[in-house]
């Protein structure tokens, strides 16, 4: 029992720290050609 609870506190550490440090990439395509717009008319 008390080892499930270790393994769940430590998967838990271990997800909170890899939200704080994301990782920026540069964008593949400068301007982009299209736009999608996904929705009907109450959206926008």
């Amino acid at each position: 029992m008390v080892q499930s609870l270790m393994l769940a506190a430590v998967l838990l550490l271990a997800v909170a720290a890899q939200a704080a440090n994301p990782t920026v990439r540069a964008p593949q395509v400068d301007t982009p050609q299209r736009v999608l717009f996904v929705g009907n008319s109450y959206f926008f």
